[in-house]
């Protein structure tokens, strides 16, 4: 007997009952403290189900009546003995967990975003950290009832932004924001940027941390690319990453505070799991004080509040570190892709400048030296790219990107000035093949506009930008804006081994690879590129095209054997400084150039040849 309100019913009966009602659904467990009923048409052999019946013709009228169903034997509906309360609380106990169990691992599939499309605005991230200090955050992002039914949210808020940069930017009307021309193939990122590859079983899927720190000044040329570029790269990354931003501007007169504040209201408005902006009045003076140091702790205040959360026990996290550079979301993508792929301690791309050269025989606008319109004076010139960061890039051999023009100078040289093909053709053939492949490959040092880091190598091994004591920099004894210094910067000796007045971008390549005792993991990704100005862009792309490989071979071919890299005997030293700390100009034509051994005073070559993970000097 099964008592339902003031009546009871046998098998019949309740269906009779249930073909009165005008709906039959699952609804919340119940007691059972009444005989079981069970129907093979609402479940699997050794289920508990709670059924409601909503009723227009009266048993109960125009009541909602809940019973509970429990074992299935048979298709009809009949009643069965009541089993012992110990039985009975044992299958309640295993049934209610695997039903949980599948449950919320059914919710999360359901809730993952296919890497093909977006997601909607507003569900990503937890936004459980938000601050903004220095400017006012812009108005929320609020779709008005007029949108176009058909755009998706992620769409809306990308058009939606940039229109207020178009009206920061250009209040009168005169003049539009122009962005790079930019694609993306999601797929690449699925298994790495993305981590798919994790068990659909997990009931926590985004385990990965993804955390970018951007130092900007004066860069309102900058920022409407950029910030469109990390929005949908960032939306991407919090489908399976946590996410985490933090941008540190100073002393900016132009209109960069402005189109931070809205930045910061979009990235609000999906959900980040933390966003830091801090604008402050400090001046870049490199006039009166010295580039690099300043450099070092400004990026160091950037960086400062993600410290307890750029990696946990569960992920080292990856650390983007950007300069105020143009780029696409499929360059930060591939950067976080080339950083898991090879599970490398440090991963950048290339940055590009643009410059006058000569046209050549067969290119669009040459003219011989007869033709009447020949001016030798001024003869025709076309702008072509030009690698920009050769002061701090090295290969993996210790030598720089280029040849050098001259004995103890700086200036490179190329050959026809064909830049793009000579780059690295200092470096072995197969190095430099990788290059014109567009393969990634080791490198000792360089920083490409942006570089990405395990995070592990700052929160945990006391990594830190920082300049030389050639420079009046007192190394560990300062405790800085990331905390105290690890062992390694303030061991005796060491920082009287670096190359004099050198970049705090080449330090910190330094001091990986010193703390990864010789076997540090840096890896340089040709299919990553930036600019420092929206006219160069157009000529890099024309200049430096890739063409970004797709399906099973992506994780097959761009794989390194780091077995056959170690640190190089000596690295070339481009010094901007004397041991006794006078300026010197690292682009002048002096006999300051020099080979370093990087290691110093430091035992940093092993003598098995083997990396072993987490083998890292004391910190």
């Amino acid at each position: 007997m099964l008592t339902i309100g003031k009546n009871s019913y046998r098998g019949a009966d309740i269906t009779t009952y249930c073909n009165h009602s005008t709906s039959l659904h699952y609804t919340r467990w119940m007691r059972l403290d009444s005989n079981l009923w069970l129907s093979e048409s609402f479940g699997h052999p050794g289920w508990f189900f709670a059924l409601e019946c909503v009723c227009e013709h009266s048993f109960e009228p125009c009541a909602t009546t809940r019973f509970t169903l429990g074992l299935l034997h048979t298709t009809n509906i009949v009643p069965m003995a009541l089993w012992s309360r110990r039985l009975r609380r044992t299958y309640i106990f295993f049934a209610v967990t695997t039903l949980l169990f599948f449950g919320v691992n059914l919710t999360t599939l359901l809730r993952r975003v296919p890497a093909t499309s977006h997601a909607d605005v507003g569900i990503l991230g937890q936004n459980y950290l938000f601050e903004v200090e220095g400017l006012a955050l812009g108005p929320m992002f609020t779709r008005s009832l007029d949108s176009p039914a058909q755009k998706d949210h992620v769409t809306w808020l990308i058009d939606s932004l940039q229109w207020r940069f178009q009206r920061a930017m250009f209040p009168d009307g005169n003049g539009a924001v122009a962005y790079p021309n930019c694609t993306l193939t999601p797929e690449r990122y699925a298994n790495t940027a993305f981590m798919q590859h994790q068990s659909r079983w997990w009931t926590n899927q985004r385990q990965s941390i993804v955390s970018f720190a951007i130092n900007l000044h004066n860069s309102e040329n900058i920022i409407p690319a950029q910030a469109i570029a990390l929005l949908e790269a960032i939306i991407y990354l919090l489908q399976n990453n946590k996410v985490y931003v933090s941008i540190y501007e100073n002393g900016s007169k132009d209109k960069t505070r402005a189109l931070l504040s809205d930045f910061g209201a979009a990235l609000q408005a999906i959900g980040v799991d933390g966003v830091w902006i801090h604008s402050s009045n400090m001046l870049s003076d490199f006039g009166n004080h010295d580039r690099i140091v300043m450099l070092s702790e400004i990026r160091n205040l950037a960086l400062a509040p993600l410290m307890p959360y750029a990696s946990s026990d569960k992920s080292n996290g990856t650390l983007l570190v950007m300069n105020d550079v143009l780029t696409c979301s499929s360059d930060i993508l591939e950067l976080v892709h080339q950083q898991r792929l090879h599970h490398a301690d440090m991963a950048f791309g290339t940055d590009w400048i643009s410059y006058d050269r000569k046209v050549r025989q067969g290119e669009l606008g040459y003219l011989d030296d007869d033709d009447p319109r020949y001016n030798p004076d001024n003869p025709p010139h076309t702008r072509v790219s030009l690698f920009y960061d050769t002061w701090v890039s090295r290969g993996i051999s210790g030598n720089g990107i280029y040849d050098f023009a001259r004995p103890g100078g700086y200036s490179m040289k190329s050959d026809n000035e064909s830049w793009v093909i000579d780059a690295y053709s200092t470096e072995n053939a197969t190095v430099h093949q990788r290059w014109l492949e567009g393969h990634a490959f080791p490198v000792y040092s360089g920083w490409g506009g942006m570089s990405a880091f395990d995070a592990s190598l700052f929160t945990r091994n006391h990594l830190r930008f920082r300049s030389t004591v050639t420079a009046g920099w007192t190394g560990g004894s300062v405790v800085g804006a990331l905390g105290p210094w690890g062992r390694l910067v303030s061991s005796k000796g060491y920082l009287e081994s670096d190359c004099p007045g050198a970049s705090e971008c080449e330090f910190v390549a330094r001091d990986i690879w010193n703390m990864r005792q010789g076997k540090a993991r840096i890896v340089l990704a040709p299919q990553a590129r930036t600019t420092y100005s929206i006219e160069d862009w157009p000529i890099m792309a024309d200049t430096v095209p890739v063409t970004r490989r797709e399906g099973a071979d992506i994780l097959n071919e761009d794989k390194l054997d780091w077995s056959e890299y170690a640190i190089p005997e000596s690295v070339i030293c481009i010094a901007s400084r004397t041991e006794q700390g006078e300026w010197l100009d690292p682009w002048g034509e002096t006999n300051h150039r020099r080979r370093l051994d990087p290691c110093g005073d430091q035992h940093c070559r092993w003598e098995d040849g083997e990396r072993h993970e987490g083998r890292v000097m004391p910190t």
